[in-house]
């Protein structure tokens, strides 16, 4: 199997010959642990080197510096070191699916559960699975390349109106 993974975005990628697409790694969830990241390094590292390697990251590494967005670097670093081949291809929060850690299932959650919400004066990017999936499309077979797909900026406030009013 070229796709590892098994959750919302691993779910949308169709298999296609000559790639290999890793979306098994780490979430953005807390408590992030050191057996989750030696895994995914462990994974990375042994996957074979003969086809294009597509590594689901996120455009959070440019605007946070947490545990997660260290790690993610990280693992951008050996892809960059060791496949000939690769794409990191980096998105921001998806709309689709049901884990209850993406931002948008999260915040849908605590206002259905009316649970206080913290709402930072920051922006997030969403992207559907249309653009996802046509953006994932648009990947190269060879060469080292690095991909943002940003989808859509909104203020979390506007994300939360969105989902209160059912247009998110």
């Amino acid at each position: 199997m070229a796709i590892h993974g098994r959750g919302d975005i691993a779910s949308v990628i169709t298999d296609k010959d000559g790639y290999i697409f890793y979306c098994n790694g780490v979430s953005n969830r807390l408590p992030l642990t050191k057996d989750a990241m030696a895994k995914e390094v462990t994974e990375v590292s042994s996957t074979p080197k003969d086809s294009m390697f597509v590594y689901i990251s996120t455009l959070s590494i440019y605007y946070s510096n947490s545990e997660y967005t260290q790690h993610k670097m990280r693992m951008e670093a050996i892809i960059q070191k060791n496949f000939p081949n690769y794409c990191i291809f980096r998105i921001g929060n998806i709309k689709w699916g049901d884990n209850p850690n993406t931002l948008i299932n999260k915040l849908g959650s605590d206002i259905y559960h009316k649970r206080p919400l913290q709402i930072k004066d920051e922006y997030r990017y969403i992207i559907d699975k249309e653009e996802f999936r046509h953006w994932i499309s648009m990947i190269p077979q060879t060469g080292k390349h690095e991909m943002n797909v940003t989808g859509q900026r909104f203020k979390v406030r506007t994300i939360v109106e969105q989902i209160k009013n059912f247009k998110l």
